[in-house]
């Protein structure tokens, strides 16, 4: 099941779908897609700066990722 991650660096917290998998017998969290921080996340929400999301391609890169990883 994904969820989202947060990772500080250089003060910013910056955010990422995640999914657990098991890599060489150890668990670890394989970044899903990159959200960047979540200023820059409600702009693209908000449709602000000329940014838009793409629901088909995101569900697309999620089953990729996620037949890529089984």
């Amino acid at each position: 099941m994904a969820f989202l991650s947060s990772r500080k660096s250089m003060g910013r917290a910056y955010w990422s779908i995640c999914e657990p998998r098991r890599i060489d017998g150890k668990p670890r969290n394989i970044p899903i897609e990159y959200l960047g921080t979540a200023e820059s996340l409600l702009k693209r929400l908000r449709g602000e700066n000329n940014f838009t999301i793409n629901p088909i391609r995101t569900v697309i890169r999620l089953c990729c990722s996620m037949w890529r990883l089984n």
